[in-house]
């Protein structure tokens, strides 16, 4: 009873969860971390006092802190709203809704499906181990000790999370924009953060193994329980954490049908059987559960580092281009003119269309060469330069602007590393604040209720399991999907 009870007062939260999602999504394609991050630092300062009034002085109870998760989440959206709204950062981004709203639904669609069964197969994985708790001996135990586990791992896990959003947003940005060297650099810098973070924060939670029970529980069976459980989830958490930066440059080059296909053969095909083997067959209980989610998020990283060396980044920005343009978006282009000519060293010019990534000969332009390209068309010939072979000019003579190409390749490339390793290192920063805030509010939803009862506490678990597998993880559909497509228009600056 005490599980639907906490799913009831927990209806509300869903509405903001949803809306929130998406406005977080399109603040971070625009590399707009700032007000998220003091938002949510301030809902989650509010919701610890709001959890202390609901629980205690209401007397709610455990009612109370389901209440405070949904008071905290409309607070946080209204907040974010405001700014939207009458922030002048967002003044050329956000001009009010529209019909256009409503254009490009199918590849939306093609987006968000797969975007939404990444993550639901990841979260229904995670809530049935909870569940699986329940069928082992001394279930109101075990099941404490599993929500504890998941918390716990909750709670660092926006580390990663943070670096996943960033890279996301930063893969995106710069294949909408045309530079494939800076998305693989900004995948390679976040690859990097992500293995000290991973040592950081595992010796600290080893570190803390024998006092974090406290904070749940102050019974002397818990405390033990959760310090066997520390070494455990620490080591998940090294391996979460280059899943969550791959999964994140998945979604930012738009490839969510192979993350969701990955999750599916690892989780289930793997990592089920090995918990329920680990824990009923060979009684090593919670922790053989736990392991068992190991082995699936080892065998997914294997996987998904393959698909990732095997990328080819000049590929995925021509599909970046030709996205934006199936969705009814024209091409950023420095030509404006819709008719150009194209010639191979000193040969005859030829007709080519204005759209990118066209075909000729057998042979294509190069993504985002087309910024970079300035020629005299006061010369008899149009001569190419550097690496590519192929030039632009238009077909009238008029004046245009004169540059080396040679120089303006050189420039564009050290702009993108340079940008690509400061951004890749700040913007994390922030992301990883505001998801560490959110979380928290769960987190502290939960310690609030641990304290009451363990028994309650193993309730509220179920209730939050129930909620995050069946509403929370749904409602990223929308959100998912505009992790991939503001990205790339903002890259492209298709506002």
């Amino acid at each position: 009873m005490s599980a639907q009870s906490f799913v009831r007062w927990m209806i509300p939260s869903l509405f903001a969860y949803g809306l929130l999602q998406c406005i977080l999504r399109f603040l971070q394609a625009q590399n707009i971390v700032l007000p998220i991050m003091l938002s949510s630092g301030l809902t989650a300062l509010l919701h610890l006092l709001g959890c202390w009034v609901f629980t205690y002085k209401t007397g709610l109870g455990y009612k109370g802190a389901a209440l405070s998760v949904s008071v905290s989440y409309w607070f946080n959206l209204l907040l974010l709203l405001l700014y939207v709204c009458y922030s002048h950062s967002c003044k050329e981004t956000w001009t009010g809704f529209s019909r256009e709203a409503f254009s490009g639904l199918l590849g939306f669609l093609k987006l968000g499906i797969p975007s939404t069964f990444m993550v639901c197969l990841q979260n229904w994985q995670f809530e049935l181990l909870l569940l699986l708790s329940g069928f082992l001996s001394n279930p109101d135990l075990q099941t404490s000790l599993m929500s504890i586990s998941q918390n716990t791992s909750s709670l660092v896990y926006v580390i990663p999370l943070g670096v996943s959003a960033a890279i996301s947003t930063r893969v995106s940005n710069e294949l909408g924009s045309g530079n494939p060297k800076a998305a693989k650099l900004a995948v390679f810098v976040a690859s990097s953060t992500i293995v000290a973070e991973g040592l950081v924060v595992g010796l600290v939670l080893i570190s803390f193994r024998k006092i974090w029970g406290q904070i749940y529980s102050q019974e002397s069976q818990v405390e033990k329980a959760v310090a066997s459980m520390m070494p455990w989830i620490a080591l998940s958490h090294f391996f979460d954490g280059f899943q969550c930066v791959l999964l994140g440059t998945i979604r930012g080059c738009g490839r969510q049908k192979i993350g969701a296909l990955v999750c599916l053969c690892s989780y289930y095909a793997v990592g089920i059987p090995a918990s329920i083997l680990l824990g009923f067959v060979l009684h090593k209980g919670v922790k053989g559960l736990w392991i068992g989610n190991i082995c699936a998020i080892f065998v997914q990283d294997l996987v998904l580092i393959i698909f990732t060396i095997l990328t080819d980044w000049e590929k995925q920005t021509t599909k970046a281009n030709e996205r934006m343009q199936n969705d009814g978006k024209p091409s950023n282009t420095d030509f404006p003119d819709p008719s150009y000519w194209i010639c191979e060293g000193e040969g005859d010019l030829k007709a080519v269309s204005r759209r990118r990534h066209r075909h000729f000969d057998g042979r294509k332009l190069a993504p985002g060469y087309q910024r970079w390209l300035f020629v005299d068309t006061g010369s008899a010939h149009v001569r190419a330069r550097k690496h590519c072979h192929w030039a632009l000019t238009r077909q009238k003579d008029q004046e245009w602007q004169s540059a080396s190409v040679r120089d303006r390749v050189r420039n564009g490339e050290r702009r993108g590393n340079s940008e690509g390793r400061k951004e890749a290192i700040e913007a994390p920063t922030a992301s990883k604040i505001s998801q560490l805030a959110y979380v928290a509010i769960q987190f502290l939803s939960m310690a609030f209720v641990g304290h009451i009862s363990h028994e309650k506490l193993a309730g509220a678990s179920i209730g939050i399991c129930f909620v995050n597998a069946v509403g929370f993880s749904a409602l990223m559909f929308v959100s998912m999907a505009l992790d991939t497509l503001c990205g790339h228009s903002f890259g492209e600056k298709q506002y």
